[in-house]
């Protein structure tokens, strides 16, 4: 039997006040537990591991990891050999080292393990990051095994919540007779088992609750069991990737790990998971306020951006202008050049928009300014179309074959051909680093140009390299999707960079979840800022990976699908979507008066309630 329930939730409060500190060991007392320690065990069961004592007094025992080749015909996992070389404490933190002991083929290689565990410097949390480094002395080329294994002593999980890829919470019992299971993919075949997971977290149900999560940048599969033995009785946990060496090699990997006892339910759980990213900062405040967006594609040559957000400004109060933002689109010369001069690191001063087709526009950065000082001194948000995925025309003049990404078969990658394309588009690899670097260019010469006056930028089409796409590259097989997931979180941490200059910047993907393949760059950008034509289908798969920040979609056609428009405000409390340049080529100057109407006073209405937007539905599974 299941319970759906929708959820309109705030950010999550943490509300947990004690502090934690790290100790040597636990015979301080019971008043130094409350505050959370941790204790190196020493040999426990024939291996060294330390335990972690919760504000809540909850005792979690922590293992080395488990590293294992697999080889490839057999199938047999060959053990790699860990030996501890040093252990380290500090007031706040224990660092662990280990060598690898390479006895055997296909082990036969030498490396390192670091283990950090630190906790939280903030006194409200009850948290703790676990971090380890691998490192390789040469490439491996056998399929690496992963798995980091605690126990919560003493305590028996019930129940296990799962973030799940559809959008809902879903709580299932767990059973001394099965394990709970679920995966998050990113990498080719890094992880199986159970449901596929929105983000990597999940939650197991104490009397506190104990969230886990690990960064985005691999797939991870959770398994969760109740067990029994001599010492007693517990519940296990493990994490576990698979990286496929075989295919693409491995020198070195990186993974981070955030645990939280809380009381928070869902929302603390999916709060978790951004520990395990401190470096992506949370969106700016007003992409939380935005109840309407208005995207224009270069319409009506060029005036249509003027004609209809002066008839927004005309319809809608001017307090309430900064809940609308509007988008510029295809203000560029061609698709994959952007107007930029990568040689000289700068936009160009002139161009023409829609080069060489029939709907040529004159532009330049002059009249960039002007749009967007248009619209700012009427009072709305302003973003800049930044790409559309790593697509690029190749009938460009600077086109660069070499960055093409192509299949395991040395297919390219063909992409969306609009009205600005001269011929066939096709994905650039963001494993490229050159590719990678043209990107970063071309977003600071952006930000140099723009920084000032607009609040942030639009990833187009992200979800080009849906989880586990594999490119062929110069030098072999790359993990094309953790790539992109990498390039987003850098121009993320770029665009923040400008904060300074200008806080309310943003940098806003979009991944079509409920359209397209599995992508999760928003769980690494600012937010969401898709081209769904706010399609019922696509916001449940977008709830999820948005929690922390914002879940925009355009509309292409607002008159065919205005009713999509009332589903967006009335059923989720999200923002509804005009346009003109593409789908029905009617924006809201052009717009039959009852039905823009009809959407100005959904707008308000979603303003003046104190509701917030959807951010998960929420299923409990009894048996």
């Amino acid at each position: 039997m299941n319970n759906f329930t929708p959820f309109n939730t705030h950010l999550s409060r943490f509300l947990i006040i004690a502090g934690p500190l790290l100790l040597a060991s636990l015979s301080a007392g019971q008043a130094e537990q409350s505050q959370g320690v941790l204790k190196y065990d020493g040999p426990v069961m024939g291996s060294n591991a330390f335990s972690w004592v919760s504000q809540s007094g909850t005792v979690v025992r922590m293992y080395p990891p488990r590293l294992s080749f697999q080889d490839q015909t057999t199938k047999v996992q060959v053990h790699i050999g860990l030996d501890l070389a040093s252990q380290s404490n500090t007031p706040r933190s224990a660092v662990l080292k280990y060598n690898f002991i390479p006895d055997a083929k296909p082990t036969r290689v030498g490396g390192t393990c670091e283990v950090k565990v630190t906790l939280s410097e903030n006194s409200l949390e009850d948290v703790l990051l676990y971090n380890v480094h691998l490192t390789f002395d040469e490439p491996i080329r056998s399929d690496l095994i992963t798995e980091y294994s605690f126990e919560v002593r003493d305590k028996f999980a019930p129940r296990i919540m799962l973030p799940e890829l559809n959008g809902y919470v879903r709580s299932y019992p767990v059973k001394s007779d099965h394990a709970g299971q679920a995966h998050f993919l990113l990498g080719y075949n890094s992880a199986a088992g159970g449901p596929s997971l929105a983000l990597p977290a999940v939650n197991l149900e104490f009397d506190r609750s104990m969230a886990i999560a690990t960064d985005p940048y691999c797939g991870a599969a959770f398994r969760v069991n109740q067990v029994k033995d001599d010492m007693g009785h517990g519940t296990e946990l493990s994490i576990s990737s698979k990286y496929c060496a075989s295919k693409v090699p491995l020198t070195s990997e990186k993974r981070t790990i955030a645990f939280q006892f809380h009381g928070d339910g869902p929302d603390g759980m999916l709060s978790n998971y951004y520990h395990t990213i401190p470096d992506i900062k949370p969106g700016a405040t007003w992409i939380h306020d935005i109840h309407l967006n208005y995207y224009d594609y270069l319409s009506d040559k060029g005036q249509g951006w003027f004609t209809n957000i002066a008839k927004l400004a005309e319809v809608i109060p001017v307090e309430h202008r900064k809940s609308v933002v509007v988008a510029l689109h295809g203000w560029y010369d061609y698709l994959g050049r952007y107007s930029y001069d990568h040689n000289a690191k700068r936009i160009d001063e002139k161009w023409n928009a829609f080069n060489l087709t029939n709907l040529q526009h004159a532009m330049s950065k002059t009249e960039m300014h002007k749009r967007i000082r248009f619209a700012k001194e009427l009072g709305f948000r302003v973003v800049l179309y930044f790409a559309d995925g790593t697509s690029s025309d190749s009938g460009l003049p600077t086109y660069r074959k070499d960055w093409e990404a192509r299949d395991e078969n040395g297919r390219p990658f063909p992409c969306w051909m609009g009205p600005g394309v001269i011929a066939q588009t096709y994905a650039m690899d963001p494993s490229d680093a050159e590719v990678q670097q043209w990107f970063r260019g071309y977003l600071t010469a952006l930000l140099e140009e723009y920084s000032k006056e607009v609040d942030g930028f639009v990833w187009d089409e992200t979800f080009q390299f849906p989880a586990g796409t594999v490119t062929k590259t110069k030098g072999g097989f790359a993990y094309a999707d953790r790539g992109m997931m990498v390039l987003t979180a850098e121009l993320t941490k770029l665009v923040q960079s400008w904060h300074d200059r200008n806080r309310n910047l943003v940098f806003l993907t979009s991944d079509d979840l409920g359209m397209m393949g599995p992508s999760f760059t928003a769980l690494v950008s600012h937010g969401t800022y898709q081209d769904s034509h706010c399609n019922p289908m696509a916001w449940p798969a977008g709830m999820l990976i948005n929690y922390r920040n914002c879940l925009i979609s355009c509309n292409w056609s607002p008159v065919t699908h205005n009713d999509w428009n009332r589903i967006a405000a009335e059923q989720y409390e999200l923002p509804q979507g005009v346009s003109d340049g593409y789908g029905d080529y009617k924006g809201p100057a052009k717009m039959d008066k009852a039905m823009l109407d009809a959407v100005c006073n959904r707008f308000l209405g979603n303003i003046r309630s104190t509701k917030q937007r959807t951010k998960y539905l929420f299923c409990e599974t009894r048996e």
